[in-house]
């Protein structure tokens, strides 16, 4: 059951909001790489095969970075609103994505985010992926060094699964936004069909939103 807590402002009339816009493209590129993936499945060409494998780590790349700007925008654009622009650039703004998302929905309506719940596990890896795109370097590189096949292996795998997380943390942190302070104050675009009524899920993310549904309600029992 999502329950509205009490707000300072009710009216929302704003500019330069882009959280919305940078979250649609996280999906539309998450959206992107499960669609190379069942390419890639039954692809045997090497050539055709590469060049997928490339569109694959571009449109996973877009999804970790996009994801993070739309959580940062959106608890921004959350504290701006409820708490004056001169507080948030006075006092808020120098803090990090992850430490926004724990004092301010405690400034503004009382309430803090669960530190131990999946919404904000999933902040935490989401910035974690996106600081270390930001932060890359090159590592050597040895042919001859017998793991190298199952060190690239293991790097692929949680570069996929930072990709996953990614959407799965807009999602899963727009669930915990409803429960904590209701779909009209949701700093985040609601999944709440009700509230989001021109809401359109890529037909190959509905599975990944209904499983974060899921996850949500079983840490809520």
């Amino acid at each position: 059951m999502n329950i509205e807590v009490e707000h300072p402002k009710e009216d929302k009339s704003r500019l330069g909001g882009f959280s919305y816009i940078y979250g649609d493209i996280c999906e539309r590129e998450f959206s992107k790489v499960l669609e190379i993936e069942e390419q890639l499945a039954t692809q045997m060409d090497e050539q055709l095969q590469a060049e997928l494998e490339g569109k694959h780590f571009e449109s996973g790349v877009k999804a970790i970075l996009f994801a993070a700007l739309s959580v940062e925008a959106a608890i921004n654009d959350y504290a701006a609103w409820q708490l004056g622009d001169k507080y948030f650039d006075d006092h808020l703004s120098s803090l990090n994505v992850i430490s926004k998302w724990v004092v301010i929905p405690k400034l503004v309506c009382g309430r803090s985010i669960d530190k131990s719940g999946p919404g904000f596990s999933s902040l935490r890896k989401l910035i974690s992926a996106r600081n270390d795109l930001a932060h890359n370097k090159s590592r050597n590189f040895d042919l001859r060094d017998p793991d190298i096949y199952s060190k690239l292996e293991k790097r692929s795998k949680v570069f996929e699964n930072n990709v996953l997380n990614a959407y799965q943390c807009i999602v899963l942190l727009s669930l915990t936004m409803d429960q904590l302070v209701g779909p009209r104050f949701n700093p985040l675009k609601s999944f709440n069909k009700k509230v989001s009524l021109f809401l359109e899920i890529p037909k190959n993310a509905v599975p990944i939103v209904n499983n974060c549904r899921n996850i949500i309600a079983k840490n809520l029992s």
